[in-house]
């Protein structure tokens, strides 16, 4: 095929390359549009949460599957020496901490995970972290 004085002789494996990489990002398109709406499905879920009745929880026998996105009310104590916290999170271009404490249920076995947030990182070291 003549391009003006220039005649072009595409390779079979630059087309071949070309084809591959679009075929790829087209299909990292795709799943972005996919992983978009699962997000969407999952903030919808959060907000309906915020006006369902809140359930007080007093049994080792709770189906954990069933809490999500489910408000509920525990008497207990955070076991605070058992704190975690997740270096590296960013929030506003800020880094910080994500502060993961374990709370035991009254008279149960069952220690459920609180997401008490998020801490900036100090100069000085670890996060002095308020446990209620």
């Amino acid at each position: 095929m003549m391009l003006g004085q220039y005649q072009f002789k595409p390779n079979v494996y630059a087309l071949l390359t070309l084809f591959l990489l679009c075929s790829v990002f087209i299909r990292l398109g795709l799943w972005q549009l996919e992983r978009a709406i699962e997000v969407t499905q999952e903030v919808e879920g959060q907000k309906q949460s915020f006006d369902k009745q809140l359930i007080a929880l007093s049994s080792d026998t709770v189906d954990p599957s069933s809490l999500l996105n489910q408000r509920v009310s525990l008497t207990g104590h955070f076991l605070v020496d058992d704190q975690i916290l997740k270096d590296n999170v960013r929030r506003n271009s800020k880094i910080g901490y994500k502060v993961l404490t374990p709370f035991r249920v009254q008279n149960s076995q069952l220690t459920i995970l609180v997401n008490q947030g998020w801490v900036q990182k100090t100069q000085s070291g670890l996060p002095d972290t308020y446990c209620p």
